[in-house]
């Protein structure tokens, strides 16, 4: 099995339980919980798509960030939304995603 495709799924699965935690939590949104929830967000994404190989550590790390916002926003079944000052989207497009896909494929050559 692929070592991104592990990545993808762990992906997808930590999407579910933040539009679970969100939906269910009175007060819980990605702005609020910002530093707590950022800090544990990268280190997971981190330690899971962990690679020797660098160049696909970071490819990988940044695919699995892309399918975890896409399936976030298909799951939560929204059109994504500038949240934070840093995640910024144009015409539903988060811009983010965009540049972590590309420099993803650029990396993975």
């Amino acid at each position: 099995m692929s070592k991104c495709f592990v990545d993808f799924i762990f992906a997808i699965i930590y999407a579910y339980l933040e539009v679970y935690y969100i939906r269910n939590t009175q007060h819980a949104t990605p702005s609020n919980l910002f530093s707590f929830y950022r800090i544990v967000y990268f280190a997971l994404f981190l330690d899971v798509t962990y690679s020797p190989v660098v160049r696909l550590w970071v490819s990988c790390f940044l695919l699995s960030m892309v399918v975890e916002d896409v399936s976030y926003w298909v799951i939560a079944r929204k059109i994504p939304c500038q949240w934070t000052w840093y995640y910024v989207v144009y015409r539903g497009i988060p811009v983010i995603d965009i540049i972590e896909f590309i420099i993803s494929l650029i990396i993975r050559g």
